[in-house]
């Protein structure tokens, strides 16, 4: 006699062996998680990967829970018992509806012998998508241990190679005039591309590797509090400034009481307390899907209150002192060697130059420079990827 809970760990297993995370539609969800008997947990990814679903950040998403899925099959904590899932919205829209989902990606834990309680759904606005906090939530539900191992990432070296492979063919070039070596100008100019190299920032980003979306809770707790601050001072110096409408703060440490009445167990949340009412649906800003920028926050309070904030942010002038500084100093070096300028019709000079530039543009930094890409997105979009 066919055991249906044998047969459905075979099957999941099998699955499991070929892809690491199994796709589920609308019928597999129903056979393999909704329907009993089922001894084992299921940790599902719900996301929307097509490209007219415009969410850009369910791509990361998925990238980081199939890192976690090979990590998983790849170890020795690999077991029947706990199972890893996606649903694409395309396949699967009922799974959609009947889990009461309106945006993705989602992850959801469902333990085995019965339904997902609190803390079941991951708080990815809190933890952010990376495959580390996903495996600590999966062992906060599962006692799963999984121990994250990613494929060598041979960019960097390749890039550094590359580097050293045309300046040496460079040097090779210019053999016979290797005593350009010994001029102070070319040491100049390098050192200058060294230190703006350094003070931009890169050298930084390089050794952290900081994430798109911060995986530290108190410096998403940061962000929350500054952007809810220009928010308040634009509201306070506008036009639209009166008695119907006021923002204040509690402090977890100063009002936990209001934490306890409001049944809320993270932190940040935005809420809007109308007039003459008490809080409905929407009255909760929903930060994982809009982001911490103060344009969206004054976009949600408009929705709620017709009242319309002009963001106003103090002008940054980091840049422009960066740039000047830079153009003083390359001045001054062109100054004091105001006498030798024929070095500059060197080609050995310019193709050290041209390196420079060209290391530097592909580092990925002029991009920062030119769109300014928070710690935590502001889009809406990359958000719900």
């Amino acid at each position: 006699m066919n055991n249906p809970l044998s047969d459905k760990i075979q099957q999941l297993t099998e699955l499991s062996l070929k892809k690491a995370v199994i796709r589920l539609n609308a019928e597999r969800f129903k056979h393999f998680v909704r329907t009993p008997p089922r001894n084992y947990s299921m940790i599902v990814m719900l996301t929307a990967l097509s490209p007219q679903r415009q969410c850009p950040m369910c791509k990361q998403a998925h990238d980081e829970f199939q890192v976690v899925a090979e990590s998983y099959r790849h170890s020795n904590a690999f077991s029947n018992k706990l199972f890893f899932g996606m649903v694409d919205f395309d396949e699967g829209a009922e799974v959609f509806q009947y889990l009461k989902l309106n945006s993705a990606p989602v992850f959801m834990h469902f333990p085995a012998k019965m339904k997902p309680k609190k803390g079941d759904q991951m708080d990815i606005g809190r933890t952010g998508l990376s495959a580390e906090q996903m495996a600590k939530w999966v062992k906060d539900r599962t006692e799963v241990q999984i121990q994250i191992y990613r494929a060598p990432d041979y960019s960097k070296f390749a890039f550094v190679a590359l580097s050293l492979i045309m300046i040496a063919g460079l040097i090779y070039v210019k053999r016979d005039s290797l005593g350009i070596l010994y001029n102070n100008f070319v040491w100049g100019i390098f050192v200058i591309g060294v230190v703006c190299y350094f003070i931009s920032g890169q050298t930084w980003n390089l050794i952290n590797g900081p994430p798109f979306v911060s995986n530290r809770k108190n410096e998403m707790v940061k962000q929350a509090h500054d952007e809810f601050q220009v928010v308040a001072e634009s509201y306070r110096h506008s036009n639209a400034f009166s008695n119907r409408l006021f923002f204040g703060m509690v402090d977890f440490d100063e009002g936990a009481e209001v934490f306890q009445y409001l049944k809320l167990n993270s932190a940040p949340v935005f809420m809007h307390f109308p007039a003459k009412m008490k809080p409905k649906k929407g009255d909760q800003m929903d930060i994982g899907r809009t982001g911490l920028s103060a344009e969206q926050m004054a976009k949600w309070v408009k929705d709620r209150t017709e009242i319309q904030i002009q963001i106003y942010r103090v002008p940054d002038y980091s840049k422009f002192a960066f740039v000047a500084l830079s153009l003083i100093m390359i001045a001054g070096l062109i100054y004091v060697k105001r006498d030798s300028l024929g070095i500059l019709y060197n080609n050995f000079v310019w193709g050290i130059f041209v390196i420079g530039v060209v290391c530097y543009f592909i580092s990925g930094q002029t991009w920062n420079l030119i769109n300014g890409p928070p710690f935590v997105s502001n889009r809406k979009n990359e958000m719900v990827k």
